[in-house]
């Protein structure tokens, strides 16, 4: 994770405006992925939040966090049904 997070901090340093935005949208992605193999996945994050992120990120703190403490792995049944409920509260709102 240590070079996932120094690529993604020179990818969001490098860029601005709607390239960053989108940076950092797929690193968050990338992160949630990851947060089952990674004790300190929400402090990672949190460092590039703080630096290229808007606002305190509370709820993607508390979904890694979860996704962290239960192991829950990317291609496991529950983080794919995680992932459509996300995807549907999104759209229905």
């Amino acid at each position: 994770m240590n070079y996932v997070d120094s690529a993604f901090s020179e990818l969001l340093k490098n860029n601005e405006g709607e390239a960053q935005a989108t940076v950092f949208d797929h690193a968050t992605r990338l992160y949630f992925r990851a947060a089952a193999n990674c004790p300190d996945v929400i402090a990672r994050w949190s460092r590039l939040n703080k630096n290229y992120g808007t606002g305190i990120g509370a709820g993607v703190k508390i979904k890694l966090w979860l996704l962290s403490f239960f192991h829950i792995h990317p291609d496991s049944r529950l983080f794919k049904n995680l992932k459509r409920l996300y995807f549907f509260s999104i759209r229905s709102t």
